[in-house]
């Protein structure tokens, strides 16, 4: 889950011509479809909601007391589990987790041959993680378990949203698709059916300021990842895959 907080942010008091459009980005970012900036003249404060989106293990910790132990402070963590792909092999994984008490946040498989990569986002302590990850090992058939929330990754997922929209907010619609660098897949009469792809932060984002249109249907994958400075586990040579030294 996202963790939120607030700041303290001044806006100008001045009106301009043309009001801009400015959308919130999340992790305190905006940005603005306006006509140039004009410097302010009296300023008012208020308060916004800042997100805060937890896409690393550190996130979550930082919002928790510096006295608690490391060891219990709850963290998100992505775990890849590298397995041989047979019948229940889902089950038994997911069990491991249900068993101790975590939540799976998202799940995403990718077979290819006779083997196949689990990539798993879980919320939990580090205690019951080593734990996880043990029991894990121990299963028939699971070749590598590692947790890789820590290391410097890429990591997507694909949202679908479709929403409300007519000719008086179809605009505004549009803009936003623009600024997120999303794409429109399907147009009706009162609907437009939107593809975002990105990471977690941004589907957040997207998402919070296009409810205020309605969002009528919404499906959202599990994140996959791929590390940016060394090769993953799962293309040592050993495991005889067919995309060994591929990428």
């Amino acid at each position: 889950m996202a963790a939120v907080s607030f700041f303290q942010a001044r806006v100008q008091n001045q009106k301009l011509k043309n009001s801009p459009l400015r959308v919130d980005l999340g992790r305190g970012f905006s940005r603005s479809l306006g006509f140039g900036h004009v410097r302010p003249t009296k300023w008012r404060t208020f308060e916004l909601n800042k997100l805060a989106v937890c896409a690393d293990s550190n996130d979550i910790a930082a919002s928790r007391s510096e006295s608690t132990p490391p060891l219990t402070r709850v963290k998100r963590h992505t775990i890849s589990v590298f397995v041989g792909d047979e019948g229940g092999i889902i089950n038994r994984i997911a069990g491991v987790f249900a068993r101790r008490g975590y939540n799976i946040e998202s799940l995403a498989v990718g077979l290819n041959k006779d083997k196949a990569l689990f990539t798993i986002v879980v919320l939990g302590t580090e205690k019951v993680l080593r734990q996880v990850i043990a029991q894990l090992n121990k299963l028939a058939n699971v070749i590598k378990v590692q947790d890789i929330a820590r290391e410097p990754q890429v990591e997507r997922e694909l949202m679908l949203i479709k929403l409300n929209s007519d000719v008086n907010t179809r605009a505004e619609i549009m803009s936003l698709v623009d600024i997120f660098r999303a794409k429109i897949v399907d147009i009706s009469e009162d609907s437009l059916t939107i593809e975002v792809t990105g990471d977690p932060g941004k589907m957040v984002a997207i998402q919070r300021n296009l409810s205020k249109f309605g969002i009528k249907e919404l499906a959202r994958t599990g994140k996959v990842t791929y590390p940016y400075l060394y090769d993953s586990f799962w293309k040592n040579p050993k495991y005889d895959l067919p995309w060994d030294g591929a990428h």
